[in-house]
This record gives C-alpha cells, sequence and structure tokens, in this order.
C-alpha cells in the first residue's frame, strides 16, 4: 500500500495521530467526538455514516462558537493581540485541515480542495 491518496496526498490514515492531539483544536480535541467518528467509521458496528458525520459537524458547531468567542477580525484591529490572532489563526487552520481529513469518506472533491487551500 502506498503512502499518498488518490488527490495526491498523505493517507487520512497517515494523518489521525496528527489530528488526535490537544493541540490541534480551537483548544483542545473533543476526544468523545473523535473517538465516536471512528467507531462509526471503522466498520466494527457496521459502517455508520450518518454517526461520523454527526461527530464531524458537532466538532464544527464548536469550531464555530470558537471564531465567535476569538472574534480574530477585532484582534486583527488591535497591534496588542497579534498574538492571540495568531494563535486563532492557526487553531482555525488546524481545524479546517482535520475537518479536510474526516470528511475526506463523504466529499472527496471538496475535502481536497479545503486540504490544498
Amino acid at each position: 500500500m502506498h503512502d499518498r491518496n488518490q488527490l495526491g496526498g498523505p493517507r487520512p490514515q497517515r494523518l489521525l495521530h496528527l489530528l488526535r492531539g490537544d493541540h490541534l483544536s480551537p483548544r483542545r480535541v473533543d476526544a468523545a467526538d473523535v473517538a465516536a467518528y471512528h467507531a462509526a467509521m471503522d466498520g466494527g458496528r457496521g459502517y455508520l455514516l450518518h454517526e461520523g458525520l454527526q461527530a464531524v459537524w458537532r466538532m464544527v458547531a464548536r469550531g464555530n462558537e470558537y471564531v465567535d468567542r476569538q472574534a480574530p477580525w477585532k484582534q486583527a484591529k488591535d497591534p496588542a493581540l497579534a498574538a492571540a490572532l495568531d494563535e486563532t489563526l492557526a487553531s482555525l487552520t488546524r481545524q479546517l485541515a482535520r475537518f479536510a481529513v474526516l470528511l475526506q469518506p463523504f466529499m472527496p472533491e471538496k475535502a481536497g480542495l479545503l486540504w490544498r487551500q
């Protein structure tokens, strides 16, 4: 088995170890939702696609809450908040990368596009 997917990027399985760490969410990865996603998608109980998507959408909702709470548009206007803005944007970038991997089985073209951006 090769280490690249059809989109030319690394296989999602090789990236999962990166996506489980606490440093990859807007403050912490919700371990319960990541575990729920993997349990739904691993085939142990069948492939429960709807449960996998529900877990992703819960993470998306938390990401939206994070954006509202951090207000990067306000951080960008205050030079004293430059470090906080960098942290916010880095967290959001990592979260989008995680979504690109987790959504790849459902929306391969859009997930690939998100990954490349």
